[in-house]
């Protein structure tokens, strides 16, 4: 499994219908009030850099990754340490409610090349210090879908959001062949948050051979695009972090087999 630039023919993998970061932020601040953590501070000091404080300890200097979903929504990223246990974090910053969603992937060590994602809910600060007392919230609306989703050319998934719980993945195509991610009718533990009117955050991780891969995504069924990350084990030249930000287009279809 390579998903951390190219496939194993050498052409560009799940990155390959990613959006160009987005730099909207440079600048900006934002304090987070988010259930069952300290109060949390963002500063987006440039288009790479974020400074972040969790309640009264230090700040720390982390490099981010933001991509734009729409106008006022954009998926944060932040690159996890090279080093185990590795953690990743990624904000769902909804401006337009001022609510936001914490995604915690983190390596688990009590199960061999394992990835547990857990997730907090919380409210952006206005400047008159208020939060929001509403909040992002798993649902079932997906539940009974099928959806198509294309990352790159001949490397289409399509997900039967089967439960609450749990997706039903059949990947296909020469490019998902020679990713290592092809297969069919695989169910695997997911996660389904409702961000707002049509903005869906579905999370999900596979086994491939002996390793985890932690798929994010924040899709937009307005206009039937997605932005994310898939988090997969570090690289085996020890490049890079294993985390790839990714993009994708989709479609409903009736079934597992409308889509071929």
């Amino acid at each position: 499994m390579d998903i951390k630039i190219r496939n194993l023919n050498g052409v560009p993998a799940a990155d390959r219908y990613c959006p160009a970061l987005n730099y909207e932020l440079s600048g900006k601040t934002f304090e987070l009030v988010i259930d069952g953590w300290p109060d949390m501070r963002l500063r987006f000091a440039g288009e790479t850099t974020l400074i972040l404080r969790e309640g009264d300890g230090p700040e720390q200097a982390v490099r981010y990754m933001c991509l734009k979903a729409d106008e006022t929504t954009y998926f944060v990223t932040l690159e996890p340490d090279d080093e185990a246990p590795r953690v990743c974090i990624s904000f769902v910053l909804d401006l337009s409610n001022r609510l936001v969603t914490r995604v915690t992937a983190r390596e688990d060590t009590l199960r061999r090349r394992g990835i547990s994602t857990k997730f907090a809910f919380g409210a952006i600060r206005g400047e008159d210090g208020r939060a929001a007392a509403v909040r992002h919230a798993f649902t079932d609306d997906l539940v009974g879908t099928f959806v198509q989703w294309t990352t790159g050319p001949k490397r289409t998934c399509v997900h039967e959001y089967a439960r609450r719980d749990a997706c039903r993945v059949d990947c296909y195509g020469s490019g998902a062949q020679a990713a290592g991610i092809a297969r069919a009718g695989e169910v695997i533990p997911a996660a389904y948050i409702r961000i707002k009117n049509g903005f869906y955050l579905t999370c999900m991780t596979e086994r491939i051979e002996d390793r985890a891969l932690s798929l994010c995504c924040l899709q937009d069924y307005n206009r039937m695009l997605a932005v994310g990350y898939a988090l997969g084990p570090l690289p085996a030249d020890g490049g890079g972090s294993g985390l790839v930000m990714l993009g994708a287009y989709g479609r409903f279809v009736e079934n597992e087999k409308a889509a071929y």
